[in-house]
């Protein structure tokens, strides 16, 4: 007896005698290099794949069902989804109750709750107690239907217990069974393991690219980076660092907690600032304290210096020198056309030195604030209208704060939810989620995918094998109306193109026996942060765009404050057949409403007919 897949080659002969030899199995395949024969003495049925038994006087067998009819059957969900386990039996009559007790089966070793010991070795499963929906009282016992069998109705919900079994369970779902009991007889439902109900939170359709690590995936991205001007020594990261970031990011996603230091992160008990004593007196902190403080001088200044006075060797993510910044040139060579300022003719370079130069002989220790006074003015005044003003203030007085870390904003996430890129990206999410559900009939737990892609040959290959055709999103400045507003209104400053995207699954349900529900969660990671190659680029031939990078770029490599990543979430739903892509199904919808225009057409003229003159 098998609960999975049966494979059986011979080169041979292979030969197997028994009075009852039963099989159950979701996949069978015979290969042989010579004839296989299947006699009986009897009839040879073949029909619909019959439920093993339990070989009981009154429990037969049970399997999970998306419907109370126990027609249609599952073998996983998700948390928060009603959900039916059919219970058949015989020699019971209606109206008599059946015991039962929920479990998990887990082959990890876990601890859960205050109260429960410590699992270990072969005890692998956990009971999970269950609240009648109607009576709230404890839910252990079912009655018999007219039709012999027990239908056990409830919500996986998601309550702590639920949720602690989830988070400690390293495959990222539950394995749920009954333990049926009646008169002294006792089975664990379903039969065969493969059968178990799998119940996930979310689990991963596709990822690409993470926050903080570079676009082959093996060191830090430099825009990441920040420093006084001074290169720290290479590695910033050891290639052991690197792939353990990878594996912990793909086995659970990105933890704040555990990842601080790929996203630059201050850890404080403050909120939004590293340093809320100093807030609460309504005091920023000096950009020289919170370095002082928090990157671990080797030599703390006693008093308030000149920021260029203080030792910067020890920033460990300093990337670029002040030769490397100052000798920045553009990318293309740029030929005038019309009139433009000479200044802006410059190379960036030369203009972030003198701009550079220029602040800290005239303001002193107070540069790093006139820098942010004017960044912030700037910004405002170009980029902040529509509905996203103001979103762009707040992230230039996160990167004030000097705490890196993660900027999440509702009014950023919803704003995005509507954008054409967006609802472009979200078709080609769907048209592969839809493609996959009808090549599985719908199985959904064949579009979980955790492994990460990055920007490399080998990964894209792989991505085309699989059918991803769904790739970056962007927010950019061009020569269109849906460009300019991207640039007015925030977008490109604050995004531009997103860094890395996740996509998870979060919720399918089956309406029917062909249609079915499905959510799905975008993440969008991107770093707030400059690199040179940023500083080569041709529109910082516009006067706006050269002091607003220039005096940003000085702020994050030349008075080392941090870059943080912004992380914008939308949420999805969309309802589809497991017979039709999401596109076959817009062409059969759109051939209906065809039929039906060209069926009112054709009575319209049948009626015109009809009421022609008489002659």
């Amino acid at each position: 007896m098998a609960g999975g897949k049966i494979t059986i080659r011979a080169g041979g002969k292979i030969t197997k005698v028994s009075e009852k030899y039963s099989v159950y199995t979701n996949k069978l395949t015979l290969n042989s290099n010579g004839p296989i024969n299947i006699t009986s003495d009897k009839d040879i049925i073949y029909g619909a794949p019959e439920q093993p038994k339990t070989g009981g006087e009154y429990i037969l067998r049970g399997w999970w069902s998306s419907d109370q009819t126990g027609e249609d059957k599952i073998k996983s969900s998700f948390i928060g989804e009603q959900v039916f386990f059919v219970v058949e039996t015989k020699n019971i009559a209606a109206g008599e109750e059946i015991s039962f007790v929920l479990y998990d089966d887990s082959s990890l070793t876990y601890q859960v709750g205050q109260e429960r010991r410590k699992f270990q070795g072969e005890t692998k499963k956990t009971e999970i107690p269950l609240i009648h929906t109607g009576t709230n009282e404890p839910y252990t016992t079912e009655k018999i239907n007219s039709e012999g069998k027990a239908i056990i109705n409830f919500y996986v919900t998601e309550n702590k217990f639920i949720s602690e079994l989830l988070q400690q369970d390293k495959d990222g779902y539950l394995e749920l069974f009954f333990k049926i009991s009646y008169k002294g007889e006792q089975y664990e439902l379903p039969i065969i393991f493969g059968d178990y109900l799998k119940i996930y939170d979310v689990f991963p359709i596709d990822r690409f690219k993470m926050p903080g690590i570079n676009r082959t995936g093996d060191g830090v991205a430099d825009d990441m980076t920040f420093g006084r001007g001074v290169k720290s020594k290479p590695p910033i990261y050891t290639p052991s660092e690197v792939i353990n970031y990878i594996l912990n990011y793909t086995q659970r996603g990105f933890s704040l907690e555990q990842d601080a230091d790929w996203v630059n992160y201050i850890p404080s008990s403050g909120g939004n600032t590293s340093f809320p004593e100093r807030k609460e007196q309504g005091k920023a902190w000096k950009p020289e304290e919170i370095i002082a403080k928090k990157d671990n001088l080797q030599v703390a200044p006693i008093e308030v210096k000149s920021l260029d006075n203080i030792n910067p060797k020890v920033y460990k993510k300093a990337l670029y020198n002040k030769k490397d910044i100052f000798n920045t040139k553009y990318k293309k060579e740029i030929k005038p056309k019309g009139v433009l300022i000479a200044r802006y003719m410059e190379n960036t370079g030369e203009y972030t030195e003198k701009l550079y130069e220029e602040y800290k002989d005239r303001y002193g220790t107070l540069a790093a604030e006139k820098h942010f006074e004017r960044f912030k003015r700037m910004v405002e005044r170009y980029f902040d209208w529509g509905d996203l003003q103001g979103n762009i203030g707040k992230m230039v007085d996160k990167f004030k704060q000097n705490e890196g870390g993660i900027y999440e904003s509702e009014l950023l996430s919803q704003n995005l939810a509507k954008q054409p890129a967006t609802l472009a990206y979200c078709q080609k999410i769907e048209d592969y989620l839809s493609l996959k559900l009808k090549e599985s009939e719908g199985d959904f737990q064949i579009l979980k995918d955790q492994q990460i892609y990055f920007e490399k040959r080998e990964d894209f290959d792989e991505r085309k094998k699989k059918q991803k055709q769904f790739g970056s999103i962007m927010y950019s400045w061009e020569f269109s109306v849906e460009g300019a507003k991207n640039m007015v209104e925030g977008r490109t400053i604050a995004l531009n193109d997103i860094w890395a995207r996740e996509v998870y699954l979060t919720g399918f349900k089956k309406i029917n026996a062909r249609e079915y529900k499905l959510n799905y969660r975008i993440i969008l990671w991107d770093h707030f942060g400059l690199d040179l190659p940023d500083m080569e680029k041709l529109f910082n031939i516009l006067p706006q765009a050269s002091e607003i990078f220039a005096h940003w770029f000085i702020l994050q490599h030349l008075y080392g404050y941090r870059p943080f990543v912004t992380k914008a979430v939308i949420e999805r739903e969309f309802s589809g057949n497991i017979y039709y892509t999401r596109q076959e199904n817009i062409k059969a919808q759109q051939a209906e409403q065809a039929a039906k225009q060209n069926e009112a057409q054709d009575a319209q003229q049948k009626v015109n007919l009809n009421n022609l003159p008489q002659w």
